[in-house]
């Protein structure tokens, strides 16, 4: 008897499973590719249209910028490193090292 009673309702719940819709498609933006074209500005047309606004500045004030960006980086490796080490020796980030 158990046996057509699950019969009847796995035949009840069939009509409901066979109308459900597929997934979605996946979406056509992946990132900065967008319908299979790159939207990453390329180096060579950046560069002229920032000459023509005037947004280049001079080489010195590049090589000033280029400075500072590697100087930046370099104290965000160091803190990086202190940090590595104070975990690592037990103590906390906030600490000092000696």
């Amino acid at each position: 008897m158990k046996c057509p009673l699950a019969m009847a309702f796995v035949l009840l719940l069939l009509p409901g499973i066979a109308g459900a819709q597929p997934p979605p498609p996946p979406p056509a933006q992946n990132g900065n590719v967008w319908n299979s074209q790159s939207h990453e500005p390329a180096p060579g047309p950046t560069r002229e249209r920032e000459t023509a606004a005037g947004l280049r500045g001079t080489p010195a004030e590049q090589h000033q910028k280029t400075d500072e960006v590697e100087h930046l980086d370099t104290q965000i490796q160091q803190r990086a490193q202190q940090t590595h080490d104070g975990v690592m020796s037990g103590r906390a980030a906030t600490e000092p090292t000696p």
